[in-house]
């Protein structure tokens, strides 16, 4: 009979700050070493959320630590000096199978980015050329690459060259920079579809350029220039049919407009949640609204949200002297938004949250017939329905609901996502008709990870409502106060999303005075 030895993480893990709780961080706070010998039993060990692998060691992806690998997984970080080096060192090992220097492809041909892979004890491949080589991983740097370079071919050369050479499920990073311009934002959107047409789509991470490490903690740190990274995954057995690479429309950046001149990226520390609000699975802090309804609207204006929750949009809204209406579905949280708009609006501003459906919102009596801005959150799709979903397990833990509602008209119970966006938008167009010429909304929303599939709702949303409204805004809302998990630890590349799009549009015509 083997013996049973427990040991005790320390109290304080390199990856999560706080000491450990019996609900644990990013791992668990005991390590079951070994188990008494069953029959048919094998000893186990097991981590918070996850089961890993018996070794940590057992690292299959790259030879990093696991405080450094753990860093990697937060889904924005300070771009500066060295970003290249910590992409390399995460997707690669630092030899192959054959203990050879693994071969990395890199694009544009730059003194910079070839040294940084000669830094981490990687073999530098300029691309495209002529070898058939095999690659273990690629780092495309488009940043400052004009629009008109992504509908000259230049780009396809590059990735049908790194289609035959890249190892199977090797990973490749695309990045390109964007500032406060939506249209920039839109064609990187773009190429990162295109680029679906030869590798998958994995998650996005977000650098905040003027951001580095000595600025820790991050609460405060704000910046106007960012860069994408989109990863994808060498899977496909042959390339997509070709789509061309066309440059969305330039909208107006509206510099006149003093409301949009806020910055691209900002890190945000909401107040703790209390509990009946924690009854609601996606509730958006009243400190963030506020920033935008202050903005975007001015003092007794209409602000209306078709998807309320627990009434944060109203509540931020009579704070900051505006009229907040809202409609909400599900009758619990619609009861919780009414007490809590009733304990807050001290000075009794005109405000109501109705319990109704959104898709019916001219049958709701009582709403005013214009709104002067409008701010929301959509769900996202059926992520809380989903079985064995990290989020469903952690509510069904804490004794929190598993679901939304079981209503037909609930967007969570739509079974396909075309057929969620669809409907999405349709709630949206109707929200928009009441919108006044000249107004403002604000959709917070990011884009949807399910089974390993990369859904980018916030760029389908913006894409959905342009032929309506102008897309004029977008801002990230950062958040550094959750903890990490382990997703995919030393196998593949899986992000923890903390941060979130914000995406504002403009509705033709001159506001009245």
């Amino acid at each position: 009979m083997m013996s049973i030895r427990w040991k005790p993480w320390p109290k304080k893990n390199a990856c999560c700050p706080g000491p450990w709780k019996k609900t644990g961080c990013c791992y668990s706070n005991t390590i079951r070493d070994t188990l008494p010998d069953a029959p048919g039993k094998t000893p186990k060990v097991f981590f918070w959320r996850n089961k890993l692998n018996y070794n940590m060691s057992r690292n299959r992806l790259n030879d990093l630590d696991s405080k450094t690998y753990m860093k990697f997984l937060k889904s924005w970080f300070p771009f500066e000096t060295g970003a290249e080096a910590s992409f390399i060192s995460f997707f690669t090992k630092t030899l192959d199978e054959t203990n050879h220097p693994t071969r990395i492809g890199y694009y544009p041909d730059s003194p910079v980015l070839k040294r940084a892979i000669e830094t981490t004890g990687r073999q530098p491949v300029s691309l495209p050329d002529q070898s058939d080589e095999q690659l273990h991983y690629a780092l495309i740097d488009l940043r400052g690459k004009e629009p008109s370079f992504f509908g000259e071919g230049d780009l396809d050369a590059i990735f049908h060259n790194l289609f035959s050479r890249l190892k199977h499920r090797a990973y490749v990073t695309l990045w390109m920079n964007c500032g406060t311009d939506m249209a920039a934002h839109r064609c990187a959107w773009d190429v990162a579809r295109q680029t679906t047409r030869w590798f998958e789509m994995k998650d996005e991470k977000i650098g905040c350029a003027g951001m580095t490490d000595n600025d820790q903690p991050y609460l405060g740190a704000q910046g106007g220039q960012l860069v994408y990274a989109f990863n994808f995954r060498h899977t496909l057995s042959a390339p997509k049919a070709p789509a061309s690479l066309t440059p969305p429309p330039h909208y107006p950046e509206h510099q006149w407009d003093t409301r949009l001149r806020m910055p691209l990226w900002f890190v945000l520390k909401p107040p703790p949640r209390k509990e009946k609000v924690k009854l609601h699975p996606a509730k958006y802090p009243e400190v963030l609204v506020e920033r935008f309804i202050k903005n975007f609207s001015r003092p007794d204006d209409v602000v209306f949200d078709p998807m309320s929750g627990t009434g944060s949009t109203q509540i931020a809204a009579v704070g900051c002297h505006r009229r907040g209406y809202g409609l909400e579905l599900n009758e619990t949280f619609a009861d919780i938004a009414r007490l809590r708009l009733e304990q807050h609006n001290v000075q009794h501003v005109a405000a109501a949250v109705y319990t109704a459906d959104a898709g019916h919102l001219e049958q709701v009596k009582g709403l005013p017939l214009r709104f002067d801005y409008v701010i929301t959150s959509p769900p996202y799709w059926d992520m809380l329905n989903m079985k064995g979903a990290e989020t469903q397990k952690s509510r069904k833990e804490k004794g929190l609901p598993v679901n939304y509602s079981d209503s037909e008209t609930d967007l969570g119970n739509c079974p396909d996502y075309a057929t969620f966006l669809q409907r999405l938008l349709r709630i949206y167009h109707k929200v928009i008709q009441r919108l006044r010429p000249g107004g403002y909304m604000t959709v917070i929303v990011k884009n949807i990870k399910k089974k390993g599939v990369i859904y980018p709702f916030a760029w389908d949303i913006v894409d959905g409502l342009s032929d309506v409204l102008e897309p004029v805004g977008i801002n990230f809302w950062l958040q550094d106060d959750i903890r990490l998990a382990p997703y995919g630890y030393g196998n593949a590349w899986v992000s923890n999303t903390f941060h979130q799009y914000i995406l504002t549009f403009h509705k033709p015509g001159k506001r009245e005075v």
